[in-house]
């Protein structure tokens, strides 16, 4: 029968971890932590990386996180633990802030250039249709809408009390899925529950394999470009399409280790859900740089106009 994560401490999870009470930080799994954090959920790095900052005790909010962020199984391995409640509120939490900040407003110039190839005619049809609006800052209108993986996200608040592990699981795999489609990647339901086989990477695993080290290619190819070229980019966004570039110069590396030695980024041997937690954290890293370089072209048509 599958287990069953208590609901009960959910509300007061993460204030326990803020109360600064000192835990010692179990040595492997902040070494796994460290290996694992570019494919982990954005929910969890943020937990860790970001909330630990707001405690009384950075150092023992963050241990207490990570402590709770594996578990250890018999034979010594760490498995990913998910279901704990820190976990199910942070995702919570994270969802809500998420929704919070997901308007980003720009001058009229700057959002024509970026998303309607400076056309007034679709950008007051935008307006009219109520698909972008627009708010006051010190008197100057600035644009705003609402972007598409917000929207996604909005509706992925996901919860795990009270659910098994097979529940559990399912989940992930709707999220996998979710994930891969806005990305353009081919993955049928079928092919996801059987990512494994024979001990190795299932077939269609090792083509969603080749699409991931695509895509990765791709885009990193483009922040090279961008970087390289000769435009005045806002340093904000230089900075951005740096931080995109590392992260796919890191993740091409782990897909080549996958592809050639089928070896996890940690040295692990693949299953299924380290592969979906994988390729989950590949197609979220590939649609967040996909709209910086967006963004970075749309200054660009924005000057030159």
């Amino acid at each position: 029968e599958a287990a069953v994560v208590s609901a009960a401490p959910v509300n007061d999870s993460i204030e326990c971890l803020k109360s600064g009470v000192p835990e010692a930080r179990d040595k492997g799994k902040a070494q796994k932590y460290a290996r694992d954090r570019a494919s982990l959920p954005p929910f969890v790095v943020n937990l860790v990386e970001e909330q630990s900052k707001k405690s009384g005790n950075q150092r023992s909010f963050k241990s207490a996180a990570i402590n709770r962020l594996y578990t250890r199984l018999p034979d010594g391995s760490l498995k990913l633990n998910l279901g704990d409640p820190v976990f199910t509120q942070a995702s919570s939490l994270y969802d809500k802030e998420f929704k919070r900040t997901s308007d980003e407003a720009y001058p009229e110039t700057v959002m024509k250039g970026m998303f309607f190839h400076n056309s007034q005619v679709d950008f007051d049809r935008a307006i009219s249709k109520g698909e972008i609006f627009s708010t006051n800052v010190d008197g100057v209108p600035y644009y705003a809408f609402t972007k598409v993986k917000v929207a996604r996200e909005e509706g992925k608040n996901i919860k795990h009390e009270l659910v098994g592990k097979k529940d559990i699981s399912k989940q992930v795999g709707d999220q996998l899925l979710d994930a891969l489609h806005q990305v353009g990647w081919k993955m049928s339901r079928k092919t996801a529950e059987t990512m494994v086989s024979d001990g190795g990477l299932s077939e269609g695993a090792q083509k969603l394999l080749g699409q991931a080290l695509a895509s990765v290619e791709k885009m990193g190819k483009e922040s090279s470009n961008l970087l390289k070229s000769k435009h005045d980019l806002p340093d904000q966004t230089v900075n951005r399409l740096k931080l995109g570039y590392a992260k796919c110069t890191g993740y091409c590396a782990s897909l080549n280790q996958l592809k050639e030695f089928e070896i996890m980024p940690d040295g692990s041997t693949p299953s299924k859900e380290s592969l979906d937690e994988f390729f989950m954290g590949v197609a979220l890293h590939v649609q967040e740089l996909n709209l910086k370089i967006e963004e970075a072209k749309g200054h660009i048509r924005a000057k030159a106009k």
